[in-house]
């Protein structure tokens, strides 16, 4: 009987332990030269439309340089601080220098956390400001072509800034996977949607891109 009692009290405590580390995700720490490689997947096309490469050029600040099929360089994003980026490309009609950083993390991640920021976009057009919702929705386990991982779910809704006299800004829905020991998302969907204008009065919804980023492989 003391040996059941010892065993089931060894298992609770490991089941403690183990969720006690997978609580909540630490900023991580990068270093030059690692990779991670996506592939990428339009979700209205229902299908495979290209890859993407990362690769972590920087330490004292993180720059994330973007390269997708035949190594075009696609964006560099220079971050402050783990999830904090300070400069660089959210989309073709959104880059430039961001005050403050944008928080598009904010470290430790653990579920029901939640944040909200307005940051200036500055590019060569003006000053364009930027709106961010963001909540941390918890563990799933996500299967990639890299492997399976237990993943931190993490939801976003920009308003992105980039507006014109023919359409309204952009509405960018971000949804990313973060996975203990991986440093970047293992799974993110974006989509975008925004209004025309038309007679000076918004349409309604017209949406933009919509793409998977599945993690192939790492290191």
């Amino acid at each position: 009987m003391k040996a059941k009692t010892a065993g089931k009290l060894f298992g609770l405590s490991l089941m403690a332990i183990l969720a006690g580390t997978a609580a909540a995700l630490d900023a991580p720490q990068l270093h030059p030269g690692a990779v991670w490689t996506y592939r990428i997947v339009d979700y209205f096309k229902h299908r495979e439309t290209g890859s993407q490469t990362r690769t972590a050029v920087s330490s004292n600040e993180i720059r994330i340089e973007t390269r997708l099929d035949e190594n075009r360089r696609a964006d560099v994003r220079i971050f402050a601080a783990p999830g904090a980026m300070s400069e660089g490309s959210l989309s073709e009609r959104a880059r430039g220098r961001m005050e403050p950083p944008l928080q598009l993390l904010v470290y430790p991640l653990e579920e029901g956390r939640q944040w909200k920021q307005t940051v200036t976009r500055i590019d060569n057009g003006g000053r364009h400001e930027m709106r961010l919702q963001a909540k941390v929705l918890g563990w799933e386990q996500i299967k990639v072509p890299a492997g399976e991982f237990r993943a931190l779910k993490v939801e976003r809704l920009l308003f992105m800034g980039d507006g014109d006299a023919f359409r309204g800004e952009t509405k960018r829905t971000e949804v990313e996977w973060y996975a203990p020991g991986i440093a970047m998302p293992v799974r993110a969907q974006v989509f975008d949607e925004f209004h025309f204008y038309r007679d000076r009065v918004l349409s309604p919804y017209t949406p933009g891109d919509w793409l998977i980023y599945e993690l192939t492989a790492y290191k």
